[in-house]
């Protein structure tokens, strides 16, 4: 994708995207739990799951493997349950560039490189929301262009997979380490492996949350507030949902899931502008422009999965 320049508000809201060039890389990964995807442009780093193996995995964006990191280093327990793996999103913190990963339900850490490795702290813990009468469990987690993150969270009423009248909540965590919440939506039975997507947008300064429930995306302000919805056809079936420049970017089971994936771009409206059929997406992920955005930028989506290529794939995006 080109990216133009930047004024006193952003250009370029990508209307009609499509998928550009594909490459895929062969390498050794096992199943990558959904939702565990990063990248790092500055770093130039991608960051997957690996839940055969109890690993964070860490890649240069050609394909080579840079370093692991054992779930137990997140105090994560190792159980290979895709609604409690560490879930995450790209950030850059610490004057180093790596990745926000919540490990478990609702501690936050920071993967970062440290003396040739990678390592981790732990960075914040997301707070409990008082209106909440049982456990939350985080569902997913982005971060911001200006330091903040975005944790989507679900109000878990009982130990098991299925929640009654489970509430799904959005707190922004601010530079500044002060938390913010917002509750969207509260459904009669809200089922724990539709959960919903949170992705920020750098270029339209937007959030977007992805609400499988309600068969829609909830576009909000940075402070949370309503900015409209987008409908989402078969919002049930999608495994991974990421944006930019005003596109979102969903990976949608193609039949049965564990098969093949349907890649789809929609704008603002909910139209499709682009489709791709590929191999078995298990994550996915917007390599992001650094910011600030110059004239002539590349942005590509990478996935994660089971195809004949390779495990990891990146597509580049282009604007018609």
């Amino acid at each position: 994708m080109r990216v133009g320049t930047i004024g006193a508000f952003a250009l370029l809201l990508c209307s009609g995207c499509r998928f550009g060039s594909e490459t895929s890389f062969d390498v050794v990964h096992g199943y990558a739990d959904k939702k565990v995807m990063a990248s790092d442009p500055e770093g130039e780093h991608v960051l997957t799951s690996d839940v055969d193996g109890q690993k964070l995995r860490i890649f240069d964006r050609d394909g080579t493997p840079v370093g692991t990191l054992p779930w137990l280093s997140l105090g994560y327990g190792g159980e290979v349950e895709s609604g409690r793996g560490p879930y995450n999103g790209a950030a850059t913190a610490y004057g180093a560039a790596g990745f926000y990963v919540a490990g478990g339900d609702d501690v936050i850490h920071w993967v970062f490189p440290l003396l040739g490795g990678w390592a981790t702290i732990n960075w914040d813990t997301v707070p409990p929301i008082p209106e909440s009468s049982g456990r939350v469990k985080v569902c997913d987690i982005t971060s911001g262009g200006d330091g903040s993150v975005y944790v989507l969270s679900g109000e878990r009423t009982n130990l098991g997979d299925s929640w009654a009248r489970g509430a799904a909540w959005i707190q922004r965590r601010d530079a500044n380490g002060t938390w913010t919440r917002k509750q969207l939506a509260v459904h009669t039975f809200y089922i724990s492996s539709l959960c919903g997507y949170v992705a920020y947008d750098v270029v339209s300064d937007r959030v977007l949350m992805l609400d499988q429930v309600a068969g829609f995306a909830r576009r909000l302000k940075p402070d949370l507030s309503a900015d409209g919805t987008i409908p989402v056809t078969s919002a049930s079936t999608v495994q991974d949902m990421e944006t930019l420049a005003g596109s979102m970017y969903l990976a949608y089971c193609s039949g049965t899931c564990g098969g093949d994936t349907e890649l789809r771009i929609l704008n603002e409206d909910g139209a499709v502008t682009d489709a791709r059929l590929t191999g078995n997406v298990h994550a996915m992920t917007v390599e992001r422009p650094p910011l600030p955005l110059g004239n002539d930028q590349e942005a590509f989506l990478w996935t994660v999965g089971e195809n004949d290529e390779g495990a990891l794939t990146k597509f580049e995006l282009l604007t018609e």
